[in-house]
């Protein structure tokens, strides 16, 4: 079994999590996408954001919970061996 849909959930922590992939590309292994789900909702029911980056390369997500529990995102390039010609 590939695991290819496979969802894992974690509940957040204050502080910084990070999602990232280094590999110079992205696949059904590990792609860019994640979603904030609040903990009573399914999939005909409740609040989700959803967070998806179309690029085909290096990404870094970012979510940060500060001390007032408020919720701050980023998903974009990671810059990690990023070479500007």
């Amino acid at each position: 079994m590939a695991r290819e849909r496979f969802i894992e959930r974690k509940p957040l922590a204050h502080g910084l999590q990070i999602i990232e992939s280094i590999r110079g590309e992205n696949s059904h292994q590990h792609n860019p996408f994640f979603a904030l789900i609040l903990k009573d909702a399914s999939e005909k029911y409740g609040e989700v954001y959803e967070f998806s980056l179309v690029y085909n390369g290096n990404f870094d997500i970012l979510i940060k919970v500060d001390k007032f529990n408020n919720i701050r995102v980023s998903i974009g390039i990671n810059h990690f061996d990023l070479r500007g010609y």
